[in-house]
């Protein structure tokens, strides 16, 4: 009844108090257009761990990030720009267990809705703790569990069927680390810090 695709977005770093995207990920609805209903997503799921393997904490992980953000990309144009694609969901908590975010999405928010037939872009950003830098575990490796994204019909809400998906995994996070710390280099990396894959 639905299919997800996942992309890894992750930059190397994100700086104290700054956020960037982390995840791409599109829903394509294969209801019948103007037969059946819209959908909407109901769960995400998200993987923490070390750069050992080692899955975060909760504490470990909200000592590094502030909140995490789901967005629409309304403009479709698979780059997230915040102040034009739509804020769907902020968590300011991550509550992890085994290093397992289980994010349930409330009924009927503005923007997370798919109809029959069409396919609709959406972005996980995380947002770095202001002292982000001064823990003492502040690389991580994320992954989606794009399997487990879970949908609904968007008016009786009744659950969706998925087809199989594949997890998708970044490389090392660092948070709180600047790619520009050292006072030599500076510019902006909008054009270079994001890796499709």
């Amino acid at each position: 009844q639905f299919a997800t695709f996942a992309y890894n977005y992750a930059p190397a770093a994100i700086d104290d108090g700054e956020k960037d995207v982390i995840f791409n990920f599109l829903i394509s609805d294969n209801g019948r257009s103007g037969v059946d209903n819209s959908l909407e997503m109901s769960r995400l799921q998200l993987y923490f761990e070390d750069t050992a393997g080692t899955p975060l904490t909760s504490t470990e992980i909200n000592n590094i990030v502030d909140r995490m953000e789901i967005y629409l990309d309304l403009d479709d144009d698979l780059m997230w720009t915040e102040g034009v694609d739509t804020l769907i969901v902020t968590d300011t908590y991550l509550s992890l267990s085994s290093g397992t975010l289980t994010y349930a999405i409330n009924h009927g928010l503005a923007g997370n809705e798919v109809t029959p037939g069409h396919t609709e872009g959406f972005f996980v950003v995380l947002q770095a703790a202001s002292d982000a830098s001064q823990q003492s575990l502040r690389d991580i490796v994320v992954t989606m569990k794009t399997d487990q994204l879970e949908s609904r019909d968007r008016s009786h809400q009744t659950p969706l069927i998925g087809e199989p998906a594949v997890d998708k995994t970044t490389g090392t996070v660092s948070f709180g680390m600047s790619i520009f710390s050292d006072g030599f280099e500076s510019g902006n990396t909008l054009a270079w810090d994001v890796t499709v894959g």
